[in-house]
């Protein structure tokens, strides 16, 4: 009997955008191969890049229970925050908006600190939002949200990176509803 090949979690993912199987599919995959939650395509794509390149809300949803890394780029040198703002800013309708401003709020919260993520080119998902036609000053209020710098204490930390290049970063915390 030959042995029967094993999708992989792109594929699954890809069938559960198009209808062919259902979503309980993927999640036993996950169940059974949690590890692959952060399994790359040839072009670097994370199982949740991919289904934040679709606007796949229920996708992401389950793929975010499985804590994938949300800091991985990919040959686009792009995180999935990064892919969400950028098919938010060119979302054909209301829905496809409203699926992309759902996915940019859920990786926020589940990972605050891919604000500070940068592309390629040195720009965060927020300058993407505000520094590129068509402004998005409705993504700056949920950037602001939850990018606001401790009010008492701020503190900032220096890393040495080489023997003249020093940088600082400042801790930011989540606002308190």
């Amino acid at each position: 009997m030959p042995k029967q090949k094993i999708p992989d979690i792109h594929q699954l993912i890809t069938c559960v955008q198009d209808n062919l199987t259902d979503i309980s599919t993927l999640e036993n995959y996950l169940n059974q191969n949690p590890l692959k939650i952060n399994r790359t395509t040839k072009e670097k794509l994370t199982p949740i890049a991919m289904a934040c390149s679709l606007g796949n809300t229920n996708i992401v949803t389950l793929l975010l229970k499985y804590n994938p890394n949300l800091k991985l780029k990919g040959n686009s040198h792009c995180t999935p925050l990064h892919i969400a703002v950028i098919k938010y800013k060119t979302a054909e309708n209301n829905t496809q908006k409203q699926n992309y401003w759902k996915i940019i709020k859920q990786l926020i919260e589940k990972d605050p600190t891919t604000l500070k993520c940068k592309e390629g080119f040195g720009k965060t998902a927020r300058n993407f939002a505000l520094k590129q036609n068509p402004q998005t000053p409705e993504l700056a209020k949920i950037f602001d949200k939850y990018h606001t710098p401790k009010s008492h204490g701020t503190t900032v930390r220096f890393f040495k990176l080489g023997i003249k290049c020093v940088t600082s970063a400042v801790d930011y915390i989540l606002p308190t509803p």
